[in-house]
C-alpha cells in the first residue's frame, strides 16, 4: 500500500492489514503487542473512536517498515486527526500538502547508499559502463580486470583506469585479486545537469539492442491521448512501480545486468 494516497491513517492501517496473507489473521494482535496495548484498545483506534498517540503512530510506522518520509506522512495523518483546533488543523494540511509534493519526486522514495561530488558525478556519467562494470563486479565470473574487459570488450588498459576510479571513490572495493561492488544503490537528481547524459547513455544502449533483443527484453512504445489527470494518474503509477521494483532488486541474488528505461534488456 502506498501511504500517499490516503488521507486517513486507520483506513491505511486496515487495508495494509487486509492485504497480507490470510487476510492479515493474527496482524492486530501483533501490532497490539508491538505497542505494549491489549487487543480491546486496538480494535477502538482502528474499528473506533480512539486515535493513536504521536508515539504510537511511530511505533506502527516502524512496525509496517515505513521510510522516513512515509513516516512523516503517517504521523501527519494521526495529528490532523488529533487536531483541537481548526486552525492548528489548517496548518497541519498545508503540511500534508507539502509532503505529498515531496512524495512525487522520486529522489526522497528511493534509498541511495553514497553521495557524489560533483566531479566524480560528471565522471561516473559520463559514460554509461562505468556503471556496468560497478555493477557487472556484483557477479561471480566477473570480478577481475580481465573477465571484465572481456565482458564489455574494452581494451584492458581503458578497463583498468575506470576500475581505478571505482575503487577510488568506493564504488567498488578491493577483495583480494577480485573486483566487488561497493554500496548497493545511487542516485542522481532530476534536477541535475548530467541527468540528460545518464538518460541518454542507456537510451542508446537500448536502441543498440533492439534489433538483437532477448526472449525476456521488453521494449514498450505507446503513444497515446489522454486526460491532463490521467496524466498525473500515469506518472503516480510509474512511480509505485519503480519503488516496487527497486525495493525487490536490491535483496536479490547478483546473476545477470539488466537495464529499467522503461526499456528492459540484458546488456
Amino acid at each position: 500500500m502506498d501511504i500517499f494516497e490516503f488521507n486517513d491513517y486507520k483506513i491505511f492501517v486496515n487495508q495494509t492489514i487486509k492485504a497480507l496473507p490470510n487476510k492479515g489473521y493474527g496482524a492486530y494482535r501483533k501490532l497490539a503487542h508491538h505497542l505494549n496495548i491489549n487487543s480491546v484498545m486496538i480494535s477502538q483506534i482502528f474499528k473506533g473512536e480512539r486515535h493513536l498517540t504521536v508515539e504510537q503512530a511511530q511505533q506502527v510506522s516502524d512496525f509496517f517498515g515505513l521510510n522516513d518520509l512515509s513516516t512523516d506522512y503517517f504521523i501527519l495523518l494521526v495529528q490532523i486527526e488529533r487536531a483541537g483546533t481548526h486552525a492548528y488543523k489548517n496548518r497541519l494540511e498545508k503540511r500534508k500538502m507539502e509532503l505529498l509534493d515531496k512524495s512525487k519526486n522520486l529522489r526522497n522514495r528511493i534509498p541511495k547508499d553514497i553521495e557524489f561530488s560533483n566531479e566524480v558525478q560528471a565522471i561516473f556519467y559520463s559514460r554509461w559502463y562505468y556503471s556496468g562494470i560497478r555493477l557487472a563486479s556484483s557477479i561471480d565470473g566477473f570480478q577481475t580486470p580481465d573477465q571484465l574487459a572481456h565482458r564489455f570488450n574494452l581494451p584492458i588498459a581503458q578497463l583498468n583506469q575506470i576500475i581505478q576510479f571505482l575503487l577510488e571513490n568506493d564504488l567498488c572495493l578491493q577483495d583480494g585479486s577480485k573486483i566487488k561492488m561497493g554500496p548497493k544503490s545511487t542516485h542522481l537528481d532530476s534536477d541535475s545537469h548530467l541527468v540528460g547524459r545518464h538518460h541518454l547513455n542507456w537510451r542508446m544502449k537500448a536502441i543498440s539492442k533492439i534489433d538483437s533483443s532477448e526472449k525476456n527484453d521488453f521494449f514498450y512504445t505507446a503513444p497515446m491521448s489522454l486526460s491532463h489527470e490521467m496524466i498525473f494518474e500515469v506518472r503516480k503509477e510509474l512511480i509505485k512501480l519503480v519503488e516496487q521494483i527497486v525495493s525487490k532488486v536490491i535483496d536479490s541474488k547478483s546473476e545477470t545486468l539488466a537495464c529499467l528505461n522503461l526499456d528492459w534488456f540484458k546488456f
